[in-house]
């Protein structure tokens, strides 16, 4: 059987339910409003009171047969406690990511302290877009004070994880990137959701542009990018998605097979497909030779994130 790790998936506490946790506003109906100025299904809404708690997460895991999996952080701090207890818990299950508000100041401590108690990526959501504060308008990722992070964390052995957004978006920081890949080359860095390379990209030239030149940093040796979401931006076409399996078929051509870790981005994306059918998407693709497979499941995930 298959090694699979799944690279990006969230929680959704169940004491959040019918609560505003900073921007966003959590429904019983597995519905995200954020900022009262855009909202989503953030889960499936088959449930009245729809949570996706820790034991959620490892009873899916568990029937799909995925071995482990990278908690990620949205643009609040709510779950990071959730995100600890985990890791703590599960140490053999789980990685979880810290999320580090420049607003704050101290980031290289920030990461000190969060690392110390389990969690060894850092999530950043540069993404600009309504409803969402932002908070990297004055520190950037290639600020002094992210700086001194990144110094902290290519110390410690961490991973960052960046959800740039849409090509076109101020917050898309290709040049950002490419700096912390070039002066800290013992920080690991992924690119969250092949960097949302999104239906019709090839018909607006500059962000499209944009797009190539996100996914030139692939060449970097410490800089991966990881699938999550491609089925919700190619819901249309429904499983098995053959456009995301083209897009990462022709990102290995062209980078290499080492360069893209499968992620499911749940339960979010439960909404489009069964977490069998997101995983069946890559693994029943004949676009793929088994070694490839082996790589995008597990072992690219494992260079990315470290042993646990």
């Amino acid at each position: 059987m298959r090694k699979i790790i799944d690279a990006h998936l969230h929680i959704h506490p169940e004491r959040f339910l019918g609560t505003t946790q900073g921007v966003f506003t959590y429904e019983r109906n597995g519905r995200l409003t954020i900022g009262g100025k855009m909202a989503y299904q953030a889960m499936p809404d088959i449930i009245s009171n729809t949570a996706f708690t820790v034991p959620t997460i490892l009873r899916v895991m568990d029937n799909a047969g995925v071995e482990r999996g990278v908690i990620m952080q949205a643009a609040s701090d709510g779950v990071i406690p959730d995100t600890i207890g985990a890791v703590q818990e599960h140490p053999d299950r789980f990685w979880g990511a810290m999320r580090l508000d420049p607003r704050v100041k101290n980031l290289a401590d920030r990461v000190k302290m969060y690392n110390d108690m389990g969690l060894t990526v850092i999530k950043c959501l540069t993404q600009v877009r309504p409803g969402l504060p932002n908070i990297y308008a004055g520190n950037p990722l290639d600020s002094d004070i992210h700086r001194a992070a990144w110094a902290e964390a290519e110390k410690r052995g961490l991973t960052v994880a960046v959800d740039a957004g849409f090509p076109g978006n101020p917050g898309y920081c290709v040049d950002a990137l490419d700096m912390m890949a070039r002066e800290y080359p013992g920080l690991r860095i992924v690119v969250c959701h092949m960097g949302l390379p999104t239906p019709g990209l090839q018909e607006r030239p500059e962000e499209h542009a944009q797009w190539r030149r996100m996914g030139e940093l692939a060449k970097h040796d410490n800089v991966w990018f990881e699938c999550s979401a491609l089925s919700t931006f190619f819901i249309d076409e429904a499983y098995p998605f053959p456009s995301a399996q083209r897009i990462v078929r022709d990102f290995m051509d062209e980078y290499g097979p080492r360069k893209v870790i499968w992620a499911s981005d749940m339960p979010g994306t439960l909404c489009d497909g069964t977490y069998r059918q997101l995983i069946d998407t890559y693994e029943r693709s004949r676009l793929f030779s088994e070694e490839e497979k082996d790589l995008l499941f597990a072992a690219n995930a494992v260079d990315a994130y470290g042993e646990r």
